[in-house]
């Protein structure tokens, strides 16, 4: 995954952390695209769901 690789450049632990959970960061790709902007949670960890998308959208995709 292009942005796993890129944070291992900068923080490799960061990087086998994220290699190890990505699919429950990802588990949101699950639900069809045009119904995931109404999904709204208070949860920390969809807030780093969120964050991640940021982060992917910034790099280019």
């Amino acid at each position: 995954m292009e942005l796993i690789d890129r944070v291992r450049s900068i923080k490799p632990q960061r990087a086998r952390g994220l290699e190890k959970k990505k699919e429950n960061y990802l588990a949101f790709t699950k639900y069809p695209k045009e119904g995931r902007k109404y999904i709204y949670t208070t949860n920390v960890v969809e807030s780093i769901n969120a964050g991640l998308e940021l982060m992917r959208m910034e790099f280019g995709g």
